[in-house]
């Protein structure tokens, strides 16, 4: 008996009937020469379908135009009140460039590794586009790495942004009254013909820039928010003059820390020997986070080594014939009614777009969120094939809710297999890096999940994202994407084809910018080849839980 036939997930009288050659012809390679599996539908059922994927698209659009209202409507709000909280990624650079430094002290090479980051931060803080907010905080980073110089620098940039529209109107006023003074000259020399008209035409743009009001991106900003960066601003120059926080009250350098955090707390450091309170808890916290990025860093190319091994061996398997495709074989099993899966694709969709709203007018109007909750309510959508006639049995196999037919025994395969199948395709996931990190060296792109704002150090912050990571994520968009699309998309397209499709899908409606899209469509594309080798879902579930739970744990210590 072949292993395809041993380890069939789900037992079916009509199996019999599938003719063992064609059977054969499912375990082809996975690169080509592969059937496409493509059933013989009802007219009715395909125009269902077609119809379904017109929903989904729409559905994707809607769920990125939110995303888009949701980052106009906070840019269109002005700027706000820098927060300590809300700069985890850099504070996580921050504190390992610093615990980089600190480990490196005595050696020289830290002052070259400075002098050799430099460049490159200059070429990501770009002062005439970062908001003063994030100069002060890098500002407090250079004054650490290459001196109260560099520090200086980016406040100068900081402070431009606030007082550049008041010294730009008091310079037109001056020179129109310069030129106002010259037309009352006269001698002997007639200027030039050309002269005169080049001044004639400089007089003109200055009368016009001294009777037009800025524009508004000139404008002088007196809000609250610019009063405390002015006070930031003022108080961090006298840091930096003074070569320390001496001459800083208490409750300014109380305020500093609320405000900005960990880079408060870097300010306030500078200057100060060990021994001082300031500089020891930057010493600590810059330690831990270095130790915890060193370990993630060694976990990370381990992995990477033994996936580009795993990489080579499925590749000679693959052309050998040697790996089974348990996928292929079960769609044929489900007959007419892949039309209900695609269907269940486009109804998760839209309501998810429901939630986002109903979760939004909570917001404003209670001011609590409750969308870590209101979206556990998209999980029955699951169960909609049952409505159109799928059988329970179908159903599992649709949407991989099985471990291959060998019941709880098997769930334990199912979960190493998927942990095998990711790292052989950890070299995918790299290509996808390197796509996105080319990408972000495009002027104004970006790539940050907007959870990664959320992470503290707090065990109920903690538990609250591995919830929604690790459980939720895995669980439901595991279904919906690995499980019901992809079953429909396999139905007419071959595997790395629709692998592709659906992790397209998949990157595309999440939050993190278009710059993403090839990292997390590189982990689709990974999930759903789990899938498709192994026909359950368990894998690609447990491998997508175990990756968005190393991200969280990582760097929930790093800023702990």
């Amino acid at each position: 008996m072949s292993e395809m036939e041993a380890e069939r997930p789900i037992e079916d009288s009509k199996a019999s009937s599938v003719p063992t050659a064609e059977r054969g012809a499912e375990q082809g390679s996975l690169l080509a020469g592969e059937p496409y599996g493509v059933m013989r539908q009802r007219r009715g059922s395909r125009r269902w379908a077609v119809a379904a994927w017109v929903a989904i698209a729409l559905g994707a659009a809607a769920i990125i135009g939110l995303h888009g209202v949701g980052e106009r409507a906070a840019l269109g709000a002005g700027p706000q009140e820098p927060k300590a909280g809300d700069q985890a990624p850099v504070e996580l650079v921050a504190r390992a460039l610093v615990g980089v430094k600190q480990w490196d002290a005595g050696s020289g090479s830290s002052e070259q590794l400075a002098l050799q980051l430099e460049p490159a931060a200059r070429q990501q803080v770009d002062p005439a586009t970062t908001p003063a907010g994030d100069l002060v905080r890098f500002a407090t980073l250079a004054g650490e790495m290459a001196g109260a110089e560099a520090a200086l620098d980016l406040l100068d940039a900081a402070e431009a942004q606030f007082e550049g529209a008041t010294k730009a109107k008091a310079g037109r006023e001056h020179l129109a009254a310069l030129f106002a003074a010259q037309d009352e000259l006269s001698g002997p020399i007639t200027p030039r013909a050309d002269t005169l008209d080049r001044l004639s035409a400089q007089r003109e743009a200055l009368r016009a820039l001294h009777t037009t009001a800025p524009p508004d991106g000139e404008a002088v900003d007196d809000s609250a928010y610019a009063d405390g960066i002015r006070q930031d601003i003022r108080m961090l120059r006298r840091i930096y003059m003074d070569a320390g926080p001496a001459d800083v009250a208490s409750d300014e350098q109380a305020r500093l820390v609320e405000r900005h955090g960990y880079f408060g707390r870097l300010a306030l450091a500078f200057g100060q020997g060990e021994g001082a309170a300031q500089r020891d808890w930057v010493h600590a916290k810059s330690a831990q986070t270095f130790r915890v990025v060193f370990a993630a860093v060694a976990l990370i190319v381990t992995a990477m080594l033994s996936g580009f091994v795993l990489f080579v061996v499925a590749l000679v398997l693959l052309a050998r014939g040697r790996v089974t495709r348990r996928l292929g074989w079960q769609i044929q099993e489900l007959k007419t009614r892949h039309h209900a899966f695609v269907e269940t694709m486009a109804i998760f969709l839209w309501c998810f777009v429901g939630v986002t709203l109903v979760a939004s007018l909570l917001h404003d109007a209670m001011q609590i969120d409750l969308s870590h909750v209101l979206i556990w309510l998209l999980l029955p959508v699951a169960l909609w094939p049952l409505a159109r006639g799928v059988r329970g049995r179908e159903l599992a196999m649709g949407l991989g809710w099985h471990a291959n037919g060998k019941g709880a025994a098997g769930v334990g395969k199912e979960m190493v297999c998927g942990v095998v199948g990711y790292l052989a395709g950890l070299p995918i996931f790299v290509l996808g890096i390197v796509l996105t990190f080319l990408l972000l060296l495009i002027p104004g792109t970006h790539a940050e999940h907007p959870v990664t704002q959320e992470i503290d150090s707090s065990l109920w912050g903690y538990l609250r994202l591995l919830m929604l990571a690790s459980l939720w994520a895995p669980l439901v968009e595991e279904t919906m994407f690995r499980g019901a699309l992809l079953t429909h998309a396999r139905s007419w397209m071959p595997s790395v084809a629709a692998a592709a499709l659906v992790g397209f899908l998949f990157a595309a409606i999440h939050p993190q910018g278009w710059a993403a899209i090839p990292a997390l469509m590189s982990l689709g594309v990974i999930f759903a080849l789990i899938r498709e080798w192994r026909g359950s879902l368990i894998g690609s579930m447990t491998v997508h839980a175990l990756h968005n739970g190393f991200l969280i744990t990582m760097l929930t210590l790093a800023v702990g």
